[in-house]
């Protein structure tokens, strides 16, 4: 199986002790051989992402709490950057994306859950587009709902979003639960300790 992702995601993005670190993406850098993706386009960020959010996140200077979870750099658009391009390569050509920062939880206006960048919802237009694919489903198997992918395409009869994920005892962050269902999003909350 192909794995893209970009050696340096590794350093960019520092996150300086919190939980999202950059060590936990460079431990599997050196066991797996990695395809190196080109960076996404302003373009296709855009796709699922407000411009004035994205024009935020380009002028971040210094290390930057954005919420009480997520934080960001100078460098971190740089790394959302060849996240997504390392999405789009896998969603479009086949593999598994290794990257950082995470997406599930970032919605179209702004971050969420240590998340900066949707990576999921970019990769599934870009297939859309570049693929001319009519109709797209994406499976989220996560302890926590993908509830940023599910907010990007909440009623768009074109992309079906399943969420398999942890709802009880209550879990960040917070969503996801039996009675948010319609034709375009399926959610199915585990309690913990389901198997």
């Amino acid at each position: 199986m192909r794995v893209l992702s970009a050696p340096t995601l590794a350093s960019l993005h520092p996150t300086f002790g919190h939980p999202e670190s950059p060590e936990r993406i460079a431990v599997l850098l050196e066991r797996f051989e990695v395809e190196e993706a080109a960076p996404a386009a302003e373009a296709d960020l855009l796709r699922c992402h407000t411009r004035e959010y994205i024009e935020r996140l380009q002028r971040i200077e210094v290390p930057t709490m954005l919420d009480l979870n997520t934080i960001a750099s100078e460098t971190s658009y740089e790394a959302c950057l060849l996240a997504a391009g390392a999405s789009i390569e896998a969603a479009v050509g086949g593999g598994f994306a290794l990257v950082r920062p995470p997406g599930h939880h970032a919605p179209t206006g702004s971050q969420s859950g240590f998340c900066l960048v949707n990576n999921v919802a970019i990769a599934a237009r870009a297939a859309q587009e570049r693929l001319g694919i009519e109709r797209v489903a994406i499976v989220d198997f996560d302890v926590h709902h993908g509830d940023g992918t599910q907010a990007i395409f909440r009623g768009d009869p074109t992309v079906l979003c399943a969420s398999i994920h942890q709802y009880r005892p209550p879990l960040f962050p917070g969503t996801g639960g039996p009675d948010e269902q319609d034709e375009t999003t399926v959610n199915v909350p585990m309690n913990g300790g389901d198997s």
